[in-house]
């Protein structure tokens, strides 16, 4: 009985390690399966563009530091030791010291002193009172900078969110068309096999056997040469995201996807016009050297300071003078030879700026119409696609039976497989290219931010449902 008990504890504790072993598994499976939603996260994280932008933010927001440090006082301090016999030196380091007596004034002294030492100490500070506007001018042209730099990121990100998009439903389109390759390779084995048996008993032509032989290696280059852009684009997804080129997962979704409901080329125009990141960030450049002109323009007006120092002078170390220093100073170029070529590049300099300007604009609109033209284009060859897709699936069940019956070949039977296959992988790569040509539209007018992804990931991972 004991016996027993040991070896129904056995049992249990193998079949306990079975379920531990398994539910391990399937937790590993599962961290494989990537989401578009996780893919886009790490595209995000891993970006190096887009950090890099992140990075001139950071630059912008130090230099509009540095601009407003100059309302602030600076205060310096300054150390000296100087030795020497000369006569005016030796007299001031007196002074300074508060060691002058009357023996100071002897004739012979004044004339033939000792050499002295003096060491100093001091504070020294300055305060800008008025700086011709450059301060201002400085200031304001780094928070246009700043605004422009934001702008910039913020198209950085969007274009982050589109490669992610057409990377993961490359991939997705690789892996559908290669599970068709192989599932009609197979079908279309299966059908040589037995077109062979009866070659061999003399049913089927030898002609028939070797053409449908000859669409069989054709169906088999496909596969191969899909099996490679499979592998391909994975690794680019991958690349992508920071992660290891050859770093296998399941991928999650689906290239099902119902037509959206599309906008007129005004409307893409118009908001690209206003909600374009790369033309905010070109429009804040302009107005950041719109202040910089300014600040040239105004660099001849006087400049007024307040200053203040203190030193403390010795010799012994033991004793010595203390002095103060303070006062308002103001200094004016009376003749500046550098300012008009300043001003005058300034104007140059926005005078280009404004033309990239009109050139973006131009490039936007340019896009976007060419974008538009393609994207209609699908959606008008996309209903005649699926179309096609019916009547070559309705030929194939036609076909196979005729084919059974003796009425048709086995090179009949396979050329409609293949068209089957042709017209199924021509209208996954429409499906494929209505919705990359929509988020290419959307990235292009300045559109393509988290709402319209998270979108973008509801209609990847959900199957056609007939609702937009």
């Amino acid at each position: 009985m004991r016996l027993m008990k040991i070896g129904y504890f056995a049992v249990a504790a193998l079949l306990c390690g079975h379920a531990l072993a398994y539910a391990d598994a399937a937790q590993e499976a599962a961290a494989a399966r990537l989401t578009f939603a996780e893919c886009h996260k790490k595209v995000l994280a891993y970006y190096p563009v887009l950090k890099r932008q992140n990075a001139q933010v950071d630059v912008a927001v130090a230099e509009r530091l540095q601009a407003f440090s100059e309302f602030l006082p600076g205060v310096r301090g300054v150390s000296s030791v100087t030795t020497g016999d000369d006569p005016v030196y030796v007299f001031g380091s007196l002074l300074k010291q508060a060691s002058f007596t009357q023996e100071s004034f002897n004739v012979n002294t004044l004339n033939y002193p000792r050499h002295r030492t003096n060491f100093n100490f001091g504070l020294q500070g300055e305060l800008s009172l008025f700086n011709a506007f450059q301060t201002i001018t400085r200031l304001r042209s780094a928070e246009c900078m700043i605004a422009s730099a934001e702008q910039e990121a913020a198209y950085m990100k969007m274009e982050a969110s589109l490669l992610a998009t057409e990377a993961y439903l490359n991939v997705l389109l690789s892996e559908k068309i290669y599970a068709l390759l192989e599932r009609v390779a197979r079908d279309s084995e299966s059908d040589i096999a037995q077109a062979k048996e009866l070659k061999e008993k003399g049913v089927v032509l030898g002609a028939d056997y070797f053409a449908a032989r000859l669409i069989m290696g054709g169906i088999t280059q496909m596969k191969h040469h899909y099996d490679a852009q499979r592998s391909i684009a994975r690794a680019l997804l991958n690349i992508l995201m920071g992660e290891d080129p050859l770093k296998e997962y399941a991928i999650d979704g689906d290239l099902d996807f119902d037509l959206r409901e599309g906008r007129s080329l005004q409307d893409w125009v118009s908001a690209a016009l206003k909600t374009r990141g790369d033309l905010a960030a070109m429009r804040a450049t302009i107005r950041a050297q719109e202040e910089q002109l300014f600040g040239e323009k105004t660099s001849f007006l006087p400049r007024v300071a307040a200053f203040g120092g203190l030193e403390e002078n010795t010799e012994n170390w033991r004793w010595g003078g203390n002095s103060y220093t303070m006062g308002i100073r103001g200094s004016m170029d009376i003749f500046d030879p550098s300012l008009f070529p300043r001003v005058k590049k300034a104007k140059e300099t926005l005078r280009v700026l404004r033309y990239q300007e009109g050139i973006l604009r131009d490039s936007i609109t340019r896009s976007l119409t060419e974008e538009q033209s393609r994207y209609r284009t699908v959606c008008e060859n996309l209903p005649v696609a699926a179309e096609m897709l019916g009547d070559a699936g309705q030929a194939v069940s036609m076909t196979l039976p005729l084919y059974q019956e003796g009425r048709k070949s086995i090179a009949d039977l396979l050329e409609m497989r293949r068209a089957l296959l042709d017209t199924s992988i021509a209208r996954d790569q429409l499906m494929l290219s209505s919705e990359t040509a929509y988020a290419r539209l959307l990235f292009l007018s300045g559109a393509l931010d988290e709402r319209k992804v998270d979108e973008i990931a509801e209609r990847i991972k959900r199957k056609k449902s007939g609702v937009k």
